[in-house]
């Protein structure tokens, strides 16, 4: 019942009449954990992120298509996503031949935000892995602040590497 869930995170249906409105992120974050809760897919922010384009991020998703490679992307990434979204931010952290790529949330109204943050990195692993021509490439290790889910193997599965939980906030 998308109506239902809509309501349940204050999140008036109108406004996704216009694709140019904006959904204030706790509330989107909210939509995101009700879903999970009421389709009973408790990874549904892995699977939408898994198979989404960067279309679905609009202007932002554009100018990251039209990168010529993955470093000029995770700089664009980094430099425009609050034209995305606010309450959240990425940075980037160089560390030798390693970038960390860092998705953080500040919002002091969203503290629960797994399905987000596990959708987010999947959205960017995916697409990392179409603009490079390598359906296999994998980070080195990713690392969520939210303590570990039922389906981690799923979410090992997809990353392809070590997946970490409960980990300290590093922004």
């Amino acid at each position: 019942d998308y109506d239902l869930l809509l309501h349940q995170a204050g999140i008036e249906p109108a406004l996704l009449d216009d694709p140019e409105n904006r959904i204030p992120f706790q509330r989107y974050v909210q939509l995101l954990e009700n879903a999970a809760i009421a389709t009973g897919d408790d990874l549904i922010g892995l699977h939408m992120g898994s198979m989404q384009s960067l279309q679905v991020i609009g202007v932002l998703g554009y100018v990251l298509q039209s990168s010529p490679d993955v470093r000029t992307q995770l700089a664009h990434t980094a430099r425009y996503f609050a034209l995305q979204q606010e309450g959240a931010a990425i940075t980037l952290r160089n560390a030798g031949p390693v970038t960390e790529f860092v998705y953080s949330v500040f919002d002091p109204d969203v503290s629960l935000h797994r399905q987000d943050a596990e959708g987010t990195l999947a959205l960017a692993v995916a697409n990392w892995r179409t603009l490079t021509g390598q359906p296999h490439w994998s980070p080195l290790s990713v690392h969520f602040e939210h303590p570990a889910p039922a389906g981690q193997q799923e979410l090992g599965r997809f990353f392809g590497c070590p997946v970490h939980f409960s980990a300290t906030p590093t922004a």
